[in-house]
């Protein structure tokens, strides 16, 4: 089997000053959480929760939490004898370099090769602590990978949510972690909108309108967004093979 590479380009993004977490009420920032709408019909996006994981000038890079794939962690990294038996799934982390991997994992001292995100959440690129983990057989409970991730150019995320196509919430280390990450999406839109309802009934005032997003998508055509330097992310990074990871891919929720 291939030797495994990572790319620590990726790394060296996250390592960017975190926003303030006053900041992140109904803000996007990094350690939010993306809730896709309704208004979001197509793969890999309808019914998504995106973690934020990088939030900058320079753009935003997300993975989506709630789509686990059929490819088991032994396959990902098949060198490590200690992972053989790893049948917890990669998760497919966004639609831009799917053969990329990336792993969130949850730890009460900062690890090396890592970025914290929030609480005690930290995402990682780096050849050693991935290896590390998987040798250490961390389980679903801390430790996560994924195939791929989501990312916006600067403003682009900001016209996505006015053109209502995200609800931003605080992401907590319990959410990332679900227990039952299929239902996720579910669970949590639920919550919105009752929240919301509550909040209207209170003060019709507060009633959401989302703009028309045929005009959103008007624009985006007329001026596309410049390519986000983070693209280049998972260049060295160790790939799967294209087949196996989308016959790996789920079916929409």
């Amino acid at each position: 089997m291939a030797r495994l590479a990572w790319c620590l380009c990726l790394a060296a993004a996250l390592a960017l000053p975190l926003r303030a977490q006053e900041e992140s009420d109904g803000d996007p920032a990094t350690g939010t959480l993306l809730v896709a709408t309704d208004t979001l019909k197509e793969a890999p996006f309808a019914q998504s929760v995106i973690l934020l994981i990088h939030y900058a000038d320079d753009g935003v890079v997300g993975v989506i939490l709630n789509q686990p794939t059929k490819m088991p962690l032994s396959e990902v990294f098949p060198g490590k004898t200690k992972g053989k038996n790893r049948a917890d799934p990669a998760y497919r982390g966004g639609p831009v370099e799917e053969t990329g991997v990336l792993a969130l994992l949850r730890s009460a001292a900062a690890p090396e090769e890592a970025a914290n995100v929030l609480e005690d959440v930290y995402a990682a690129t780096g050849e050693r602590l991935l290896s590390e983990s998987v040798s250490a057989e961390k389980g679903p409970e801390v430790f996560r990978v994924y195939l791929g991730y989501c990312g916006w150019a600067p403003d682009q995320l900001e016209m996505e949510i006015e053109a209502g196509a995200w609800r931003v919430i605080d992401g907590t280390a319990d959410l990332v972690f679900d227990r039952e990450p299929a239902t996720l999406w579910r669970r949590l839109f639920q919550k919105i909108n009752l929240r919301m309802a509550h909040r209207e009934a209170l003060n019709p005032a507060l009633r959401f309108v989302p703009a028309y997003l045929g005009r959103f998508e008007t624009e985006i055509e007329k001026n596309p967004p410049a390519v986000l330097p983070v693209r280049q992310a998972f260049s060295g990074v160790r790939k799967v093979r294209r087949g196996d990871a989308e016959a790996g891919l789920p079916e929409r929720l």
